[in-house]
């Protein structure tokens, strides 16, 4: 695997880890009361660096509706 393909597989782990902690805030918390920060904090990343994802909260919950609802199992 070539150096591009590799940053491509790194940015989108990234991505998608974005996505799931933004998931996981927005249900407990509701999606007013959920910030960039608060989701970077929750990975980890600087407040900054979730930019390098998302433009604002709004594309997260639009990137987040366009993703198939996940099944859960009891």
């Amino acid at each position: 695997m070539g150096t591009q393909e590799r940053r491509q597989r790194e940015r989108a782990l990234a991505h998608q880890l974005n996505l799931d902690a933004a998931r996981e805030l927005f249900a407990e918390h509701g999606y007013d009361a959920v910030t960039m920060r608060k989701i970077a904090e929750k990975i980890e990343y600087s407040p900054t660096a979730i930019y390098l994802h998302f433009a604002d909260k709004r594309a997260v919950m639009r990137a987040l509706e366009k993703q198939p609802a996940r099944r859960f199992s009891t």
